[in-house]
């Protein structure tokens, strides 16, 4: 305890404000990022570490907020009561016994400096953790390369689905042109060719589709000349349903895929806001532990001249406590 006619006063009184709604704005942000990465961690059940940890984080810094705004108000009223028993002590000396008073009142004010700068720290030390983010970082690389690698193959297969989906409506289209014109086609498995489907009165638009089918059908059928038999027809309109239908699935499940990797690339962008959020907010944080610490090392002094000293102890423990009461209001934190 220093003891002499010089004391360390605080630099700079009234003491400077803390940014509250800068450290309030980045609880929000982060309790917002927690319930978007909950959503997505739901879904994946990605990285559970990782999630477990800032989901305790998340819970620590709300804890933190509370103890902040709790220990404020347990300071400022404390002052205030020791405060409000003390003598102005600027008119004239104190006696001896208003010098013990002035001194009890001191260390009960010491006493409460020292109890919320012990919770504070705590609490500080719980949100104060380095997240090192290079390897999900690297992991979301490694996303990003197989995401283009999927929407390549996506577009593969809808390209081929275009073709597979022409081929099915020439066989498909030829299907019911011959129905129309010979609905016993189904029961007797008749020969189509272009002349005969003409001799059924097909009309030229439908005689041109008849002539697409069978040339379609002779690139896949070896067997294939000028036409085909009604059955084959049926056979082959299915299997280009059933092309489409697989490629159609093979998209549905690659691009499934892709929407999962993007999520993962989505989640670990939002650990690391949180992260960036969670060094904000500590950031933030430490500065009223600062300006306590700063306070209890002016209490922790002592002047030769008691009632200088006790002048001085009042215009401090005064500027420190319009410095606390911001923090100790409940409407502060909303």
């Amino acid at each position: 305890m220093n003891n002499s006619n010089t004391i360390i006063f605080p630099s700079d009184l009234p003491f400077p404000p803390t940014p509250l709604n800068s450290m309030v704005e980045s609880k929000k942000a982060l309790n917002h990022e927690l319930l978007n990465a909950t959503v997505l961690y739901t879904n994946l059940g990605y990285l559970p570490a990782v999630y477990e940890r800032f989901f305790k984080l998340n819970t620590a810094v709300n804890a933190s907020a509370t103890a902040l705004r709790s220990s404020a108000l347990e300071l400022y009223q404390g002052m205030e009561i020791e405060l409000d028993e003390l003598p102005s002590g600027v008119s004239r000396p104190l006696n001896s016994a208003q010098l013990a008073f002035s001194d009890e009142a001191q260390d009960a004010v010491k006493r409460l400096a020292s109890n919320s700068l012990t919770l504070l720290t705590q609490h500080y030390d719980t949100i104060n953790l380095h997240f090192e983010r290079s390897p999900t970082t690297a992991a979301a690389a490694v996303f990003e390369r197989e995401k283009a690698d999927k929407t390549l193959d996506i577009l593969a297969l809808e390209k081929s689905k275009i073709a597979r989906e022409a081929e099915y409506k020439v066989v498909s289209d030829a299907f019911a042109v011959i129905k129309t014109l010979t609905p016993e086609a189904s029961a007797q498995d008749i020969l189509v060719t272009a002349t005969n489907i003409a001799e059924l009165g097909a009309t030229p638009p439908q005689a041109a589709i008849i002539k697409l089918a069978i040339d379609q059908l002779q690139k896949d059928i070896s067997h294939i000349s000028e036409g085909f038999r009604f059955f084959e027809l049926i056979r082959q309109r299915d299997i280009a349903r059933k092309k489409v239908e697989d490629l159609q699935r093979e998209i549905v499940t690659a691009t499934n895929e892709r929407t999962k990797i993007e999520n993962q690339v989505k989640f670990i962008s939002i650990i690391h806001t949180l992260d960036t959020h969670r060094t904000s907010y500590a950031s933030e944080y430490k500065n009223p532990i600062k300006t306590i610490e700063q306070f209890s090392i002016f209490l922790n002094q002592r002047l030769t001249d008691k009632n200088e000293h006790h002048r001085q102890f009042l215009k401090t423990t005064r500027a420190f406590i319009e410095y606390i009461r911001p923090l100790s209001l409940p409407t502060a934190w909303l």
